[in-house]
């Protein structure tokens, strides 16, 4: 009898699974936690997928286990589930277990044993982006890179960028001249540089906090238009002193991720751009 309950539980479950054959799909050992009918879209240049107003990231799959990923029924790669304060890091994609950009949206993160070029990104599989085109939920996002390093004197560096938009979607974005340079690299790391010999250098720049901290301020946002590119600055008057030679530089280009709701982003402008590339060029410094 006990069998026959247990059977029968797990042939009701399945019939009400979702087929894991329809689109993009997280997986977990008792089946699909979601799949494209939970789905807004899914913003390619950061991996984080906008959900729609019935499901919860903490609710419906942070206690579902999600363990894979999936695309036309096809596995396409494991999912960790981490806290940030574990004192083991596994190497590839994951979901951290605590929700730091609001409850409607999942962050596929990506964790390297060492730099990023030493492994591919399997979040970058082309049958996601078709299983995400299928249903219309594949989009572009922003995409950044590191232009020019110039050398205003010494210990005085400039930063410049260009950002670029391929969605179809006009977005907002954070914007360094309208913050100013302090509250703009509380948001990101800013700036760093490594030579041939593994030397690293630095700005010494003190981050601002916000006032009132805890409130986003839409007077730190530019919007860029669909298909558009903006050339970005950021100075750093403080920073170590560096040689001329060649330089591998690192920057992570911070969206507006600041408590935000999912009723604030959709603005009159556009639609506020969330999550964080990580830049990387190497370059030569006079």
């Amino acid at each position: 009898m006990v069998l026959c309950s247990l059977l029968a539980t797990a042939c009701e479950k399945a019939n009400t699974w979702p087929d894991v054959s329809e689109g993009f799909c997280l997986v977990s050992d008792d089946g699909v936690v979601l799949n494209h009918k939970d789905i807004e879209y899914y913003d390619f240049s950061t991996h984080m997928i906008y959900l729609k107003d019935h499901i919860s990231f903490t609710e419906d799959i942070l206690e579902s286990g999600v363990n894979a990923v999936y695309a036309e029924g096809e596995k396409i790669y494991d999912l960790a589930m981490m806290n940030p304060w574990d004192s083991y890091m596994p190497s590839g994609p994951l979901l951290w277990n605590w929700s730091y950009y609001g409850d409607f949206v999942v962050l596929i993160d990506l964790l390297h044993p060492g730099s990023p070029e030493d492994a591919a990104d399997p979040r970058e599989d082309i049958r996601v982006a078709k299983a995400l085109l299928r249903y219309e939920q594949f989009h572009h996002g922003l995409a950044c890179e590191i232009v020019e390093i110039r050398r205003v004197e010494a210990g005085h560096l400039e930063l410049e960028l260009e950002l670029r938009n391929e969605d179809v979607y006009p977005y907002l974005y954070p914007d360094p001249e309208k913050m100013g340079s302090a509250l703009y690299h509380y948001f990101t790391n800013g700036l760093s540089l490594r030579n041939a010999e593994d030397v690293y250098y630095y700005h010494e720049m003190v981050p601002e906090v916000p006032d009132p901290k805890g409130e986003w301020n839409p007077d730190w946002l530019s919007v860029i238009g669909s298909g558009a590119n903006v050339r970005l600055t950021s100075d750093y008057p403080h920073f170590n002193e560096v040689p001329p030679g060649e330089y591998t530089a690192w920057f992570r280009f911070p969206g507006e991720n600041y408590h935000l709701t999912r009723d604030d982003l959709v603005q009159e402008q556009g639609r506020i751009w969330m999550g964080y590339l990580n830049l990387e060029k190497t370059l030569t410094i006079d």
